[in-house]
């Protein structure tokens, strides 16, 4: 690729000393690509460097970012009920509600270059000064509120882009039919039958259980069994059966629905602006 010095959108990266110039690589980031279609992509980056679509698609991604928004499933929920398998690192960021409550905003698992992420997406937006849609939107005689949505995303970088992704060709073809999600476990709620008549040990290590989910996290109460000598694994199979309580949230075959239907949207055609919705970010 011709990367010309004096273009202000490439950016020399990767190199802590000083490379010969016919060494140099570059990195091409999109900031706004929910505004982009398929073909704006490519017809972009073929105007700004002058190559040929095929020279175009051969580019290798160095960081892409997927993503799903679910609405009315707030980040509590998958603080309680998901975990990312063989990830254990696992980080928790939110706010002090009251002197002993907590409000969870956002959750992490996994490091560099494997990285999930599940987050309010509202409170994100506020952040950065955004605007925020009432929901639901355009009902007559409904009155509108903030609503709640809860972003999942993996971000995936360098070596962990998977190799079936590792082009700009490859993931415009691919990205709707990849399933980014697969690690992440949900658990599905189910109703609890004859709890009453469970024998006193069984009833107070599911409660235990769940009490410490709900303190701590999923995440966390795995890493502190696993790292104690015990085996998450085990207990969490044995002894979740109140965490497995029904209740309203999202499934690992809706979230991935949801990824699937977003990509498929936003590489066809753009997005209403405002309306946040979930797909690709991407760095070549």
């Amino acid at each position: 690729m011709d990367c010309r010095p004096e273009l202000s959108l490439i950016v020399h990266y990767g190199q802590r000393h000083r490379v010969p110039k016919r060494e140099q690589h570059y990195k091409l980031q999109f900031r706004a690509l929910k505004w982009l279609t398929e073909n704006d992509l490519i017809s972009q980056v073929m105007r700004v460097f002058e190559i040929d679509e095929a020279d175009v698609r051969d580019l290798k991604i160095s960081r892409v970012d997927f993503t799903a928004d679910v609405y009315g499933v707030p980040v509590q929920w998958f603080r309680e009920r998901s975990h990312v398998r063989y990830k254990q690192s696992s980080r928790q960021y939110g706010n002090w509600m009251e002197a002993t409550t907590r409000s969870f905003t956002t959750l992490t698992q996994g490091r560099y270059p494997d990285v999930f992420t599940i987050y309010n997406k509202v409170e994100e937006k506020k952040l950065r000064g955004k605007a925020i849609l009432s929901w639901p939107p355009g009902r007559p005689g409904v009155v509108a509120t903030e609503p709640v949505v809860t972003r999942v995303e993996r971000q995936c970088s360098g070596r962990s882009v998977p190799r079936t992704l590792d082009t700009l060709g490859k993931l415009l073809e691919g990205a709707a039919t990849f399933d980014p999600f697969k690690n992440l476990v949900l658990r599905l709620g189910r109703s609890i039958s004859g709890a009453g008549n469970w024998k006193p040990q069984r009833w107070l290590m599911n409660w235990g259980l769940m009490q410490a989910v709900r303190v701590l996290g999923e995440p966390a109460v795995r890493r502190h069994l696993n790292h104690s000598g015990g085996n998450a694994k085990r207990y969490f199979d044995r002894y979740s059966d109140f965490l497995c309580e029904k209740t309203e949230g999202v499934t690992s075959k809706q979230l991935r629905e949801l990824y699937r239907a977003s990509t498929v949207y936003q590489l066809n055609r753009p997005t209403e602006r405002g309306y946040p919705r979930g797909g690709l970010v991407m760095s070549l």
